[in-house]
């Protein structure tokens, strides 16, 4: 049954509720919940990521990045910051890119992220599955570029998930993880 959300909800109904439905347990919404956690992670990585990348005029890796996140928001439902991560891809490829337009592509895409996470947390919290990190987490705090490959932001902010037991992230989407196969020895014989 598809949700019904309000006009302004910053989530693509559809895509939503086709993830909610892979969910075993509507009361611990185990696994949409999983998914939208790791999402809660990767979205502030990849966003410092591009930054970093912007500042370093390294826009292979701002389009990569900006692909990637687009496939991940597109997976939730998180449309706006799909499509400006598409924006935002287009124009670090373009021959003759323009950084201050990516930068405001990017800072514009930070805020559609952040307006989605309040909502999905929101949502989780009024159905009974609230998250059990801060509200405000990524939502509130400040995105800073660093390194390049992980933020002291993210890492404070974002407990550690058992991420083998959950999802992985392909180039395009999220996606679950099997678990390995049990290892064989092999004996001469």
């Amino acid at each position: 049954m598809l949700l019904d959300l309000e006009p302004d909800a910053p989530i693509d109904p559809e895509a939503f509720t086709q993830i909610l439905e892979l969910d075993e347990d509507d009361e611990t919404r185990s696994f949409s919940k999983d998914m939208v956690a790791l999402y809660f992670i990767q979205g502030p990585e990849a966003f410092e990521l591009m930054s970093a990348a912007l500042s370093n005029s390294d826009l292979k890796t701002v389009a990569d990045r900006a692909h990637f996140i687009a496939g991940s928001s597109a997976t939730i439902g998180i449309s706006r910051v799909a499509q400006a991560c598409t924006q935002i891809k287009q124009a670090a490829e373009e021959e003759d890119a323009d950084k201050d337009v990516i930068r405001g592509l990017l800072d514009g895409t930070k805020d559609a992220y952040k307006i989605a996470n309040a909502w999905l947390r929101k949502w989780f919290a009024e159905h009974g599955a609230p998250f059990d990190d801060e509200p405000q987490n990524v939502a509130e705090k400040p995105f800073t570029a660093n390194d390049g490959t992980h933020s002291e932001t993210t890492r404070a902010t974002t407990p550690p998930l058992p991420v083998a037991d959950i999802v992985t992230v392909s180039q395009e989407t999220l996606v679950p993880v099997p678990h390995p196969p049990p290892e064989t020895v092999s004996v001469p014989t």
